[in-house]
């Protein structure tokens, strides 16, 4: 289709967004939105990633890129990801999801 990056990040993000509005209304399960929410996350996850690396320039790699970037290993690269992931966790309130009516 030769539609490009951003125009397929963007069909992807308004797929995600339409089942997950689909998905949060529901009173009861139904296995059809379920996975589609689900093939849609990561399908859209895939497209931003493809976006951020062929698109953005060399910042899709920047953490372990030598010409521009920190130039971290591979496993230095994971371990501030790893980080930055644990940090958001920490500091975004967790709470238990209450029972729908």
């Amino acid at each position: 289709m030769n539609l490009g990056y951003l125009v397929g990040t963007l069909i992807f993000a308004a797929m995600f967004v339409a089942e997950v509005l689909a998905q949060i209304p529901a009173r009861r399960f139904h296995p059809a939105v379920y996975w589609t929410t689900i093939i849609a996350s990561t399908t859209l996850g895939t497209t931003l990633a493809d976006f951020a690396d062929r698109s953005l320039g060399s910042i899709g790699d920047w953490t372990a890129d030598s010409a521009g970037g920190l130039a971290l290993s591979r496993y230095a690269a994971s371990a501030v990801l790893l980080g930055f992931i644990a940090l958001c966790v920490l500091i975004v309130p967790q709470r238990a999801a209450t029972e729908a009516h």
